[in-house]
């Protein structure tokens, strides 16, 4: 019996290291899975950043792109621009005869109703004078002036 007892002992006791033995296996694939998830988080980590950098070039991409083609507005802008003030320079010097003419034209509007006023006075001044000089013949002949007597 007691040979039993001590080989009940001896099998409990492998049985006990065993179990320390499984119980520090579980431990360290326990640990080692901690560690796979902590890597699986980190690759994960790594590929959201590496998503996000891939993003930020093509939208990098994107915006080189735009800035290109916006350069190229701008210059076909700016041509467009030199061509239209060539175009109103050009206008400007058609136009300038003309204005000058424009002005003579006005100047000579006014000269002429100048004259025209100057025409009606004068005009006005030989009637009165006129007038009062076949009065006066009336007055000191007392018949009817003939026209070529009057002066």
């Amino acid at each position: 019996m007691k040979d039993i007892l001590q080989k009940l002992g001896a099998v409990y006791d492998l049985v006990v290291a065993k179990e320390a033995d499984v119980s520090q296996r579980l431990s360290a694939v326990a640990n080692r899975e901690a560690a796979v998830t902590i890597r699986e988080q980190k690759a994960t980590e790594f590929e959201s950043a590496e998503a996000v950098l891939a993003a930020a070039r093509s939208i990098q991409v994107a915006n080189a792109t735009e800035s290109a083609r916006l350069e190229e507005d701008k210059v076909a802008f700016s041509n467009l621009m030199r061509e239209e003030r060539q175009a109103i320079a050009n206008e400007r010097g058609r136009l300038a005869p003309l204005q000058d003419e424009e002005r003579q034209l006005f100047v000579d509007r006014q000269t002429l109703y100048n004259a025209q006023e100057a025409l009606k006075v004068e005009k006005r001044d030989f009637a009165a004078r006129y007038i009062a000089k076949i009065k006066a013949h009336f007055a000191n002949t007392g018949k009817e002036p003939a026209v070529d007597d009057i002066q």
